[in-house]
């Protein structure tokens, strides 16, 4: 009998692809392949998994990956997080937290009022030429209206 392929496993169910996600002995590539799959189709039961899994030491190197799969999702949840990944986040995952803050459709109140703060400070004292750029992208998405 032929040996399945990786790629040919992660076309299994829903739950199969769960529990592919839990097993250390999977490759973290295959893993992330997983998860798009399931973040594409909208699954709501990897969207936990992916918030557990930005923190995990296997997946540091493969965090842009994960925040691009939770683009599949309301953005206003990632609110906070995505703020924090503006500012103290690399290249790739500031970037991706900004798509995600341009997608914020309704906030209000003291939670935009404490994005505008941490995002304006990080502004004055980036060293960084893009995160710059960024931040001040970022400043006028959440600047008070006039």
């Amino acid at each position: 009998m032929a040996e399945q392929s990786p790629a040919a496993d992660a076309s299994g169910s829903d739950e199969d692809q769960m529990r592919r996600l839990q097993d250390a002995q999977v490759p973290v590539a295959d893993r992330l392949e997983t998860i798009l799959d399931l973040a594409e189709r909208r699954n709501e039961k990897v969207y936990p998994v992916i918030l557990e899994l930005l923190n995990h030491p296997d997946f540091e190197q493969c965090k842009g990956t994960l925040i691009h799969a939770l683009q599949n999702y309301p953005p206003e949840p990632l609110f906070e997080r995505a703020v924090d990944w503006l500012v103290h986040g690399g290249f790739e995952v500031a970037h991706l937290a900004f798509e995600i803050l341009d997608s914020v459709s309704v906030l209000s109140g003291s939670q935009v009022d404490a994005a505008y703060g941490l995002i304006a400070s990080a502004f004055e004292t980036t060293d960084q030429p893009w995160r710059a750029n960024l931040l001040g992208q970022a400043l006028e998405l959440f600047s008070p209206a006039e």
